[in-house]
This record gives structure tokens, sequence and C-alpha cells, in this order.
């Protein structure tokens, strides 16, 4: 799923439409695929609003792998999560957000053993991607790494920015959803074709 928006500057007559497609597919060289948030930015070197790569750091995704509930996945004791440990799982699978993890946890409201090898898992693969990785985040149009990410709620409902030029406010209107297929990506933000 997809969403057009109109962009609208209240101080200058700048004025566009983007396709926001929440997520980009990744194809690792291990043969699996990585679904990845995108996000609303302002790129310098298109001189527009584009959609860019969202990636986590790497010291967040460790701090995650190193909560007990998921460390300790496999040891097939019994698992009760602590209100901390939800919270700071929570806090990760909200936009940008890995795969399907936030309605898994957000919408089955389940805190189980499954929720744990879940994350371990899904954290385990995001992880040795981004190690691999050696391209900084980009803009998904040109490559050009210099953008200024936009913030969007949980929702993925954009929030009014500033437009780096005038400074004026730029708002997003949502002119419908678009159905289509996935954009497939290299490991390197490279695109592939559809997938």
């Amino acid at each position: 799923m997809s969403y057009l928006y109109q962009i609208i500057c209240d101080r200058c007559p700048h004025t566009s439409e983007v396709q926001w497609p929440l997520w980009a597919c990744y194809s690792l060289a291990s043969g699996y695929t990585l679904e990845i948030a995108q996000r609303l930015c302002w790129c310098h070197n298109c001189n527009g609003v584009r959609i860019a790569e969202s990636l986590a750091g790497i010291e967040h995704i460790e701090r995650l792998q190193n909560l007990p509930i998921i460390k300790n996945a496999y040891d097939g004791e019994p698992k009760t999560w602590s209100e901390d440990e939800k919270k700071t799982v929570l806090d990760y699978v909200r936009y940008p957000r890995l795969n399907h993890l936030y309605n898994h946890f957000t919408h089955w409201k389940r805190w189980d053993v499954r929720q744990s090898v879940i994350m371990k898992n899904s954290l385990a693969l995001h992880h040795d991607w981004l190690i691999g990785r050696t391209m900084l985040p980009c803009c998904l149009t040109c490559g050009g790494t210099e953008f200024l990410p936009f913030s969007a709620d949980d929702q993925e409902v954009p929030a009014s920015a500033l437009h780096p030029h005038c400074g004026g406010a730029i708002s997003f209107i949502p002119l419908r959803k678009i159905r289509e297929k996935r954009y497939l990506w290299s490991s390197e933000g490279e695109p592939i074709g559809i997938g």
C-alpha cells in the first residue's frame, strides 16, 4: 500500500506530489528478504520532498537484543515480560518499524515466548544486514545521503514540517491510497525492481 500526498508550503508557492510506499523490501545475499520502513524527507540533491531509507542504529538493536526476555528466548524457561521490556519493544516497532512487528505487538496484544522468539530472530536479521551494509541511508530517488527526514506518527501520518528554503510550514494532504507491488532493493539500497 502506498499513499499519494500533495505537498503545500504556506509561505512560498512550492507545491508537489509524492507517492509514499511505507515499506521497502530488501533482498539480502543470504536469500532472505527484510521489510524496512521508508520515510518522507527533504532531499537536498533533488531539492524536494522524496522518500528515504529509515535505518535503526546498530546500538539500538544491540540494546534490544540484550533485553533478558529476548536474549534468553530459547532457554525453555517460562517468560514474563516486564512493563519496561514491553515499552522498549513498542518504541522500536513503532514507526519506523521492522517488518510486521508493529501489528504483531500492538493489535494481537500477546506477550509470551512467541513474541520473544519473533523479536530475537527479526533483530538478528536486521543486525546482520546493518553490519554488512557499507552505504549510508539514502534518498531512494537519487541515492544522495544529504536529506532532512520528516516525522510521522504511529499511524504513518506525516507531521507538518519546516520548508528548508523559505522557513514556511509544509503540509502533507492525503489524496488517495494506491495498491501496488512493493519495490525490491539490494542490501545497499539500490533498486532491483518490483518484488
